[in-house]
């Protein structure tokens, strides 16, 4: 039996097909689909799972400028569907207005004028079910033209567009902009998860960690930037961290985690344990079914090494 928190689907940027899930999963095995603010897939795969006796956790990787990737859980979902719902218009409002956000950038900061049929050739040529642009694909698009632009440079120029948008007059904002700025206040995710009863839980803290110490001059040794977002986390009202495999393989020779995934599994989970904070197990998986089924064994083991610490809700 194996405990995965984190999966991403084509209804964001995975490659997996719903219809794969139970080809993956076994019956006693717990599971997650958490595409990036996105909730698309909820009922589709909440019906699957259930077919197959997997038990299956509502659940998305919420991801706003300037802060943690956050993972959102319901773990109530499929008893009482109309309490989220409102969560899920806020999701959904905010993909809108990343997408108005990705149009913006194409069409004034690149010069392209074609936003929206380039965007449906970039989504079929992706295989994606995405309705809103997101900025791997707003890549994509620029690429065709301009093949030195990359992700990191799309990212790029969507900040520096919401940032030259503060010093300007509020009243002349528009209402996706106003929400993609208030969106990276550091208390906006707690806030909507607690809203409406949502299990919100840091992302991958390794990857964060290698993340702040590339960008924050201050801090370069790795112990303390990971010291301090579990700090910070803690403070914003922060209990549980994720345990992850996918994202964090290339990182376990970094700061004294081991290359061997029982060794460092179990040194992740003495530091969650350190700072009092729960654990969910997650694989962060991108890629497709027979990516998925190779890291199975993996994924049970890293499963066997945070269950001691798994919170309430998840046992």
């Amino acid at each position: 039996m194996l405990t995965d928190l984190h999966i991403h689907s084509v209804f964001s940027d995975g490659q997996l097909e719903l219809d794969d899930l139970t080809a993956i999963y076994s019956k006693g095995d717990i599971i997650a689909l958490t595409d990036h603010n996105s909730t698309d897939a909820w009922e589709q795969a909440s019906a699957l799972c259930q077919r197959a006796g997997i038990r299956w956790i509502a659940g998305l990787e919420l991801q706003l400028r300037g802060q943690p990737d956050y993972l959102v859980y319901f773990p109530l979902f499929d008893s009482d569907r109309g309490a989220v719902e409102e969560f899920r218009k806020s999701v959904k409002a905010l993909a809108r207005a990343d997408h108005q956000l990705s149009r913006a950038v194409y069409q004034k900061c690149f010069g392209f004028a074609d936003f929206e049929a380039n965007f449906d050739r970039a989504k079929n040529t992706s295989n994606t079910r995405v309705d809103f642009c997101t900025t791997k694909l707003l890549a994509e698009m620029i690429t065709t033209r301009q093949p030195d632009v990359d992700v990191a440079t799309v990212r790029q120029s969507k900040g520096a567009y919401l940032d030259a948008l503060k010093v300007g007059s509020t009243a002349a904002r528009e209402w996706w902009q106003e929400l993609l700025i208030a969106s990276e206040d550091e208390k906006w995710a707690f806030s909507l998860s607690e809203r409406f009863g949502g299990q919100i839980v840091l992302a991958h803290p390794l990857r964060e960690m290698m993340r702040k110490v590339r960008n924050d001059f201050q801090c370069t040794e790795p112990a303390e930037a990971l010291d301090n977002i579990f700090a910070s986390f803690f403070r914003r009202g922060g209990q549980c961290i994720e345990l992850c495999l996918h994202n964090e393989q290339f990182l376990r020779d970094t700061s004294g985690f081991s290359k061997d995934l029982v060794e460092y599994s179990q040194k992740l989970v003495a530091l969650a344990d350190a700072h009092r904070f729960e654990v969910v197990t997650g694989s962060d998986l991108h890629g497709n079914k027979a990516f998925a089924r190779a890291m199975r064994d993996e994924m049970t083991r890293l499963t066997d090494a945070g269950h001691p610490r798994f919170p309430r809700w998840l046992t």
